[in-house]
C-alpha cells in the first residue's frame, strides 16, 4: 500500500499552541483527495491475509449508499495553514483506520456494542418502578425480535431454552465469544468519474473539442458534506466535509463463536453426554441479521451504515 490513510488523518499533524499544522504538507494534500482515488492504486496487498482470523466463521455484507462512516467521534483538528490563515478543505469529522494497515475496519466492539444493544438490558442494579417498567417494555419487544429472527431464518429452530435476558446474554455474549474487527474484502464498481475526451471535432479557432468520458470505477472512499444551521435556521450553513466508505464496498465480519451445551446450563452427572443446546452457526446467522436491520457505524437514522448480502 502506498501510505497509510491512518497516519496522514491523524498522526501526520502536530500541535503547535493549539494549532494543527500539518508535518508533511504533499501528505496532507493527497488525503484530502482520497475520495478520487482508485482502489486498486491505493490498496496494494490483500487486506484478508493480515486479519482473517484461522478459527473464525464469518459473514460478508456490502455497504450500500450512502456509505459507512466509522469513527465520526474520533479527534481529528482541521487543517489551518497559518502561513495564508486559509482553511484547506481538510475532512473535519475523525475516522477509525487500523494503526497497522492504516485500511478502514469495523472495530469488532463496534460490532458487539451494536448487537448487545439489541438485546435485553439488565435491570438488576434498576431501583427506579418507572424505569424498571420501561426496560422491561423494551426487553419483551426485544425478545419478540430475537424470536421473530429464530422463526424466521432457523425456521423455528429447536429452542431447548427459555428465552429470558440472563439466557440470552449467556448464550451470545458470554462463555469466551469473540467479536473480532469486520474487514475490507473487496470493492465493486460504484463511482463514476467524468473525464474528458477528444470528440474528433474541431472549434472555430481549430483547437479540438473535448466531450464527456465517464467511467465507472472502483473507489473505496467517498467525501459528502454536513450542513449544521446551529441556533439560527436562517444564517447561512458552513458545510462540514468529511470522509466516508463508499457504498459497494464489502466487508467480512468474523467471530470465534461456540456451541451452546448442556454444560452450560448445567452441572452434568457421572456419565451424562453432553449435547449441543443451541449451535454456534445459529448463532452467527442471528448476529447476520441484526446487523442487515439495524446497521453499524455513525448517522445510520440518515441511512449511513446500512449493509445487504454481498
Amino acid at each position: 500500500m502506498s501510505e497509510n490513510f491512518g497516519n496522514i488523518s491523524h498522526y501526520h499533524y502536530v500541535q503547535n499552541k493549539g494549532i494543527p499544522i500539518p508535518a508533511n504538507k504533499d501528505q496532507v494534500r493527497w488525503h484530502n483527495d482520497l475520495h478520487e482515488k482508485k482502489y486498486g492504486d491505493i490498496v496494494k496487498f490483500s487486506p484478508e491475509g493480515y486479519f482473517k482470523h484461522p478459527k473464525s466463521i464469518p459473514f460478508s455484507l456490502k455497504t450500500t449508499y450512502p456509505g459507512l462512516l466509522i469513527g465520526a467521534g474520533y479527534s481529528h483538528p482541521k487543517l489551518y495553514d497559518p502561513e495564508t490563515e486559509d482553511d484547506q478543505g481538510d475532512y473535519q469529522l475523525g475516522f477509525f483506520f487500523d494503526h497497522t494497515t492504516g485500511l478502514p475496519v469495523i472495530p469488532g466492539s463496534s460490532v458487539k456494542g451494536i448487537l448487545k444493544s439489541v438485546f435485553p438490558s439488565d435491570i438488576k442494579n434498576e431501583y427506579d418502578p418507572k424505569k424498571v417498567k420501561e426496560v422491561q417494555e423494551k426487553n419483551e419487544l426485544k425478545i419478540k425480535y430475537i424470536n421473530k429472527i429464530i422463526n424466521d431464518k432457523l425456521n423455528g429452530g429447536v429452542i431447548n431454552f427459555e428465552v429470558k435476558p440472563d439466557n440470552l446474554k449467556k448464550i451470545f455474549f458470554e462463555r469466551k465469544q469473540v467479536f473480532l474487527d469486520a474487514y475490507l474484502e473487496k470493492v465493486d464498481d460504484n463511482i463514476t468519474v467524468i473525464y474528458k475526451k477528444d470528440s474528433g471535432k474541431k472549434d472555430k479557432k481549430g483547437d479540438p473539442i473535448l466531450e464527456d468520458d465517464p467511467k465507472i470505477e472502483k473507489h473505496l472512499f467517498a467525501e459528502d458534506y454536513i450542513t449544521p444551521h446551529g441556533d439560527d435556521i436562517f444564517k447561512e450553513p458552513n458545510p462540514i466535509r468529511f470522509l466516508k466508505v463508499a457504498s459497494e464496498v464489502t466487508f467480512t465480519f468474523q467471530f470465534i463463536l461456540k456451541d451452546y451445551m448442556k454444560s452450560d446450563t448445567k452441572k452434568l452427572a457421572v456419565g451424562e453426554a453432553d449435547e449441543i443446546i443451541f449451535p454456534a452457526d445459529n448463532i452467527l446467522i442471528i448476529f447476520k441479521q441484526i446487523i442487515l436491520d439495524f446497521g453499524i457505524g455513525a448517522k445510520r437514522n440518515v441511512g449511513y451504515g446500512q449493509f445487504r448480502e454481498a
